[in-house]
């Protein structure tokens, strides 16, 4: 079974984890930010997906 699509939400201050999706052909797509609150801070995620 292949799924239709894989994304990943990927904090935008988390450089180390956007090279790691880069690295297996992610590629941060247009689709806007979403923002969430986790442990009092607010986390910005952008969203990547698998390159087809």
């Amino acid at each position: 079974i292949r799924p239709r699509r894989v994304v990943l939400r990927i904090d935008a201050a988390n450089a180390a984890s956007e090279a790691v999706a880069r690295s297996y052909a992610f590629e941060l797509t247009d689709e806007p930010p979403v923002r969430r609150v986790s442990r009092g801070r607010e986390a910005v995620l952008r969203t990547w997906r698998l390159r087809s």
